[in-house]
């Protein structure tokens, strides 16, 4: 069986302008901002710093009909401006046909990820690994019985000392029919694993490129772009609306300077637009 390697740092943008650092050529740029967006977003570690080489902190998605995707998130140390926070994400894609015919935690704690994860937290963009590596069968170990309830339920979660394990073996043997995504984490001895249906997204293609992350000072690189972060609050435009409209009331009960004059009508046009950005938005989002 194939498997295709990727490499994802939110550290360093490639020639391409993404974040992928490298990618197996067959791997599309659509894919992959699949595989992002629905995939990585939603596991990224809190603090990824904290990750040793040894730790698991993973997941597994079927990205489409075609492929599923094996990640694994690891301790990237600091940036190229020297701040922490960073982290690599290393991706497996394997075929859905295929996918029974490795056990999963063979690869994704197998010798390709090790090496990567002892490397990233010192290199910064981490150089080009192996894009595409073979491998043989596996025989599916799965309890039958719990892969049944499992199938039906469309669910498994687990927090027990062989969480992992079970869930590994299980993912092993799901159907191909269903699309399924799962998470897997033992770290620091702690241990828990979720199987889940996905929820198919046919309403929009996903953007054709994650967000750049725009970072000052020494705040930490995990931090993730987030649009409501970036955008005032209606409390706050109401007040800053009504703040400009009585400016502009006493512009017309009393005499204004030159400067005073080009407050007031500067004051109106940033209200102005930052309602106009909210109407644009506004259309956007139902469209």
């Amino acid at each position: 069986m194939k498997v295709f390697l990727a490499l994802y740092d939110p550290a360093f943008q490639a020639p391409d302008g993404s974040y992928w650092t490298w990618h197996a050529p067959e791997l599309s740029d659509r894919m992959l901002a699949t595989t992002y967006y629905e995939l990585l977003v939603s596991n990224i570690p809190h603090n990824p710093n904290e990750l040793v080489a040894d730790d698991l902190w993973a997941g597994m998605g079927d990205v489409n009909d075609e492929w599923r995707c094996y990640f694994r998130f690891v301790n990237g140390g600091r940036d190229q401006r020297g701040r922490p926070g960073r982290y690599v994400v290393i991706c497996a894609f394997v075929s859905r046909v295929d996918c029974r015919m490795r056990a999963p935690l063979d690869l994704l704690q197998g010798d390709e990820f090790q090496i990567l994860a002892q490397r990233a937290p010192g290199e910064c963009p981490l150089a080009v690994g192996q894009l595409q590596i073979t491998v043989g069968p596996a025989p599916a170990t799965a309890d039958p019985v719990v892969l049944a309830e499992v199938i039906s339920a469309g669910r498994f979660l687990c927090n027990d000392a062989g969480a992992v394990h079970r869930a590994a073996d299980l993912l092993q043997s799901l159907p191909a029919d269903r699309r399924w995504q799962a998470t897997l984490r033992d770290v620091g001895g702690e241990r828990c694993a979720e199987i889940r249906l996905r929820e198919q997204r046919r309403d929009r293609p996903p953007p054709s490129d994650p967000p750049t992350t725009i970072i000052s000072g020494n705040e930490p690189i995990r931090q993730i772009f987030s649009p409501t972060s970036q955008d005032l609050g209606p409390l706050s435009l109401i007040l800053l609306t009504a703040a400009a409209m009585a400016a502009a009331a006493y512009g017309l009960l009393f005499p204004l300077s030159v400067l005073e004059f080009c407050l007031t009508v500067g004051a109106l046009g940033i209200v102005a637009l930052f309602w106009l950005i909210r109407l644009v938005r506004s259309l956007r989002s139902h469209s």
